[in-house]
């Protein structure tokens, strides 16, 4: 249980630093089939993301590269 809180953990801060960098939690909604609301509330530490939920979204995420500089 203490590793599956490490890992949304992570995957919330991952998803806080995407949406910071400019990625829209819209568009990671409309890629990944989880409500914007959702997104929201779990990077905020409202609610846990269900398991298949958290799956797809860290697949997604771990494949979103944004540019730092140009």
């Amino acid at each position: 249980r203490q590793r599956q809180m490490c890992i949304r953990d992570s995957l919330r801060i991952m998803l806080s630093d995407i949406i910071s960098s400019g990625l829209s939690a819209v568009a990671i909604s409309n890629v990944t089939g989880i409500s914007k609301i959702d997104l929201s509330r779990f990077k905020n530490g409202q609610i846990n993301l269900i398991d298949a939920d958290a799956d797809k979204l860290n697949k997604y995420l771990s494949l979103v590269h944004i540019p730092t500089s140009i």
